[in-house]
């Protein structure tokens, strides 16, 4: 994805642009998932539910993603970082990059109608964190910790605002007519509903 943009930018953007390459993803899958009747069906069965399009339905699908992207992120984070660190890295940490797909799925919902907007409540996410984080292997559960710990004090919130800033400039885009996100209408914060 990283060989698409022509041009780097000034405020970390190979991390912004993950965030977009994430953001994209995380929109068209939902889009596929849930406005695709075959796919729609054939999940919920795989699921063992009936294969009828419903309220229910339509949060079940929403929760199996969640907790196949909670997963997947906490198999990519084993390393203890510092703040100082936080900006030598070469991806986003998983926490930001989760709270960006949380904020993409809730603008997902808000303009296409599968969930309501109460639905991103804090409790589901800390219930859906914990299912995932039951999968980290040994002491990788204290580093993830500590992890939310750094992205929670000023250092870590200054960091994050970052991506903010830059996610919300007209100009971010991603090329050739793909998610032209509204990040203004969701904004970009830990705060609640955020992991």
């Amino acid at each position: 994805m990283r060989t698409e943009f022509l041009q780097e930018e000034e405020d970390g953007s190979l991390e912004v642009q993950e965030l977009d390459a994430d953001g994209y993803s995380s929109y068209l899958l939902l889009a596929n998932l849930l406005q695709d009747e075959n796919r729609y069906a054939s999940v919920l069965e795989g699921l063992g539910h009936a294969a009828h399009r419903s309220a229910a339905s339509d949060e079940l699908l929403f929760t199996a993603f969640f907790v196949v992207v909670l997963n997947v992120f906490c198999a990519f984070w084993r390393n203890r970082t510092e703040v100082a660190a936080l900006y030598k890295l070469g991806h986003p940490p998983p926490p930001v990059r989760i709270n960006n797909v949380i904020q993409v799925a809730q603008m997902f919902a808000g303009q296409n109608g599968p969930v309501e907007d109460s639905w991103f409540q804090s409790s589901r996410f800390t219930e859906l964190f914990r299912t995932a984080a039951a999968t980290i292997p040994g002491s990788g559960r204290q580093t993830w910790d500590a992890q939310i710990a750094l992205l929670r004090n000023p250092e870590g919130e200054r960091y994050a605002q970052r991506f903010s800033t830059s996610l919300r400039r007209p100009e971010r885009r991603l090329n050739r007519g793909r998610l032209v996100a509204k990040w203004d209408r969701i904004g970009f914060s830990h705060g609640e509903g955020q992991v």
